[in-house]
């Protein structure tokens, strides 16, 4: 799944989910722990090596499939 980070980037500095960025899309999971999965935390992945455990569901917005379309068009058409 894809998320868009709605939190401000005081926010996100604030609650230590840098290196993400307000308004970025990213992709994104469920938590775990063991073998419990969170519905309301999300493991954030900023790249291949780093991902941001545990991000609370208010400071982003999962995209719809419509919406991850759209930003991937936009991501072509700006290239």
């Amino acid at each position: 799944m894809y998320v868009k980070i709605t939190a401000t980037d005081q926010d996100l500095k604030s609650f230590c989910y840098l290196p993400l960025k307000s308004g970025e899309v990213y992709a994104a999971k469920h938590s775990r722990q063991g073998d419990v999965e969170y519905n309301t935390f999300f493991d954030v992945i900023f790249d291949e090596e780093t991902i941001v455990r545990g991000m609370h569901e208010s400071r982003l917005q999962i995209l719809t499939q419509d919406e991850l379309r759209d930003f991937r068009i936009n991501q072509i058409i700006n290239c």
